[in-house]
Parts: structure tokens; sequence; C-alpha cells
């Protein structure tokens, strides 16, 4: 499919030219299927610190897993499905089990989580965890990035939370 207008700066699609077709947006056009929230899985897991970090983690060794494990916690990712995959990943671990991404993915589908909407975004966020390209000796760097914006955020929340610590 060409994109309308065409690149070379016609105004019209040469015949049998095929174009994004065009609606009009009114204001009782739905546009729920169009917005994305907090937290969706809409970044590049190439340039997604979180991502890389889960990345990194899948494929550290156990004593480079043990020491990031040991420092991060679930919240501090602030996309909660990544949260929610380290958790797994930390408790594989924790438990001298294999976290890779295939027993990591076992563990979704023996937590009987993999057939509903959690499982299938767990497995979702998995799958773009595994490809987003960091290697595993970049596991700690990945890590202190996570706590780093984690810490970040949660300064900006005392910030401009009322009663909040800051500024005092």
């Amino acid at each position: 499919m060409t994109p309308y207008p065409p690149a070379d700066g016609r105004s019209d699609p040469a015949e049998g030219e095929r174009t994004a077709p065009v609606r009009e947006v009114g204001e009782d056009t739905d546009l729920s299927m169009c917005t994305v929230g907090i937290g969706e899985l809409t970044d590049d897991p190439r340039t997604d610190p979180e991502a890389l970090c889960l990345c990194a983690l899948l494929w550290a060794p156990p004593e480079a897993a043990q020491r990031v494990v040991g420092v991060l916690r679930a919240e501090d990712f602030h996309t909660p499905v990544y949260g929610q995959l380290f958790e797994m990943i930390r408790e594989a671990v924790t438990a001298g089990d294999p976290h890779d991404p295939a027993s990591v993915l076992g563990a979704i589908t023996a937590a009987g989580t993999g057939s509903h909407h959690g499982g299938v975004r767990l497995a979702r966020a998995l799958t773009m965890a595994t490809a987003a390209g960091a290697g595993a000796e970049t596991a700690a760097h990945y890590a202190l990035a996570v706590a780093r914006t984690a810490y970040r955020r949660g300064y900006a929340t005392a910030a401009t939370t009322p009663g909040g610590t800051a500024g005092c």
C-alpha cells in the first residue's frame, strides 16, 4: 500500500496505485482502539532499558543473575508486565532453576497463565525482551539503568504528591 500523498510530490496517485484509505474523524468516531495506555508494549525493545535489562538477565550466568535480582524489585519496572516477567525470572534465579527464555516460558505455561490475556501479555513481553539484543555481560549496566529510573520516578512522585517529603 502506497502512502498518500505519493512521495514524488504528485497530488493524485497514478492509475492503479493503491493508497491508504482516508476516513473522516468526527465527534462520534470511536478512537478507543487508537490510544495506548501507560505501560503498553509499544516501544522498540532495542531502545528500552527495561527490555534490555530483562534480555541480558535471561542470558546471564547464574552468578550475574543473582546479583541483578538481589538489587532490583518488580516495582522498579515502569512497564507492569515487565515487572511481572522480572518477578518470574527472579523466582527462577533464586531457586537455582534455569532462567533462559524457554524455561521462563515454561514457567508461564506451568503457572496456568499462558492461555489467558495476562499470560499472552507475559509471553509477548518475554518475546520482546528475548529479542532486544542485550548481551549477558550488560545485565548489571541495564539493571542500574532501571534502578536509576525507578529512583527518579519515586523522587518525582514525592515532589508532586501532597504530603510528599521533597522540598522540605
